[in-house]
């Protein structure tokens, strides 16, 4: 089981690389999601301040 593990993670040598680019895909990702959320929150309220 341990030994499996380990195999997923360093992957031949490449795991370093392949974990890093996971990791920053899943930021981007994250800040697409967030960004956007926070500027229609931003709208919802002032269009109910205007209302």
């Amino acid at each position: 089981m341990i030994e499996q593990i380990s195999i997923i993670i360093y992957m031949d040598g490449n795991g370093l690389y392949v974990w890093s680019c996971v990791f920053i895909l899943l930021f981007i990702i994250g800040i697409n999601i967030y960004m956007p959320m926070r500027r229609l929150k931003r709208i919802y309220k002032r269009n109910k301040i205007q209302d």
